[in-house]
């Protein structure tokens, strides 16, 4: 009988853990980008000045934000007649607080858009924290990235080609 308690626990505990946030509230549609990010922002937990930036990659538009020093997560704006809504579509990361002596650390997760489009963030640390810029390197192509704070992203549709990063 133990043993069945124990188990019941231990799948209580599970489903605890895994409850998604009320899926309705994140359904909503709104007029403007800008109300949907208010809104992601309000449901999220997260202030207006945790936003990094607000960047368009491939005709998407992805809110890349701070939750804690060290946490960081992307979500999406979806764009469908006209209305607009919060989608978050990956997980947020932890960045190391240290880079091991290096001069960054990189961290990179997959976001999928409603529509199954998968994209890959790259998230870094940088040592200096004087750094302004650092210059990412994808097709032979540069893109200067803004440091915030010591940390960069940089948003590129899946499949990928490695970047490089020029320090």
């Amino acid at each position: 009988m133990r043993k069945y308690l124990f188990l019941f626990f231990c799948l209580m505990v599970m489903v605890g853990c895994n409850k998604k946030p009320d899926d309705k509230k994140f359904d909503e549609w709104f007029s403007s980008q800008e109300e949907a990010i208010q809104h992601g922002l309000e449901l999220e937990g997260i202030a207006q000045e945790s936003i990094i930036d607000v960047e368009e990659v491939d005709n998407q538009t992805f809110v890349v934000y701070r939750r804690s020093t060290n946490q960081y997560g992307a979500a999406m704006i979806h764009k469908k007649d006209s209305k607009f809504q919060w989608f978050r579509g990956q997980s947020e990361v932890e960045l190391p607080s240290h880079t091991n002596g290096e001069k960054y650390s990189i961290v990179k997760t997959e976001i999928k858009s409603p529509s199954n489009e998968r994209y890959e963030i790259s998230y870094g640390r940088v040592t200096n924290p004087d750094k302004r810029s650092i210059s990412i390197v994808k097709d032979g192509v540069i893109t200067e990235k803004h440091i915030y704070n010591e940390v960069f992203f940089y948003i590129q549709s899946k499949p990928t080609k490695e970047i490089d990063i020029h320090y």
